[in-house]
């Protein structure tokens, strides 16, 4: 797949990307997570997140979701999983 396709795919996504942002701006707290390549991702993305709208959280490492920071995590607590894959 050429570049210019991938990014054509993403541009699809705008919607939905939309209605998640609806969804997400009204609550209180998020954590963000992502596992090897995709942790950078997490981490960067919530900082974003954090800097734009001032909401509180944790952008983590999925390997590092240890018993202490389930602590955070009620079935309000909204989630978000950085996942990509990489295809050879």
């Amino acid at each position: 797949m050429k570049p210019v396709d991938k990014v054509r795919e993403v541009l699809k996504l705008d919607r939905e990307m939309e209605d998640l942002a609806k969804l997400l701006i009204a609550e209180q707290s998020l954590l963000m997570f992502g596992r090897g390549c995709n942790s950078a991702t997490a981490l960067e993305g919530y900082l974003i997140v954090k800097e734009v709208i001032l909401m509180r959280g944790e952008g983590i490492l999925a390997g590092e979701m240890t018993h202490c920071r389930l602590v955070l995590v009620d079935e309000s607590l909204p989630i978000v999983v950085i996942l990509y894959l990489v295809w050879n």
